[in-house]
């Protein structure tokens, strides 16, 4: 009986072949030899996204987590959703951080709120469209393909 004739032995074969082929997808992208090892920070030219539902911005507990999330993972775009207050009483804390160009929607009475905050010297983001429930953009890298 041949071993490669049962339908779990053909599922797992194109599984695998499936699994092989997104891996191979994916170092592309990232721009890695298609053999060894990933590392973990594939190269310099990652980017990081960094998004919250922070259901209140501006307090204290808020502004010490959010500045301890960005020194740690040091995103280039940083996305915060329910924000319940206006970019404008944050700005210069954003400012601080190197965020200082920024898509948003202000809340409507306490509810709501999205801000996408970015660094310009690392990505270029370019708001499409913009309502209360969505911010659509395009993100752009300086030395990259659109």
């Amino acid at each position: 009986m041949n071993p490669y004739s049962s339908k779990n032995t053909i599922v797992r074969l194109s599984s695998i072949n499936s699994d092989v082929f997104d891996r191979l997808k994916v170092r592309k992208i990232l721009g890695t030899p298609d053999f060894g090892p990933l590392s973990l920070f594939p190269n310099s030219m990652s980017m990081k996204l960094l998004i919250c539902n922070c259901k209140r911005a501006g307090n204290k507990v808020f502004k010490r987590t959010i500045k301890e999330l960005v020194q740690i993972h040091k995103p280039s775009i940083l996305a915060l959703m329910e924000t319940k207050v206006e970019l404008s009483s944050m700005g210069q804390f954003f400012n601080k951080m190197r965020f200082t160009a920024s898509s948003h929607v202000d809340p409507v009475g306490h509810s709501g709120g999205i801000w996408v905050l970015w660094d310009p010297f690392r990505v270029t983001v370019k708001a499409l469209e913009v309502n209360t429930q969505f911010i659509h953009a395009k993100v752009q890298r300086d030395n990259f393909e659109d």
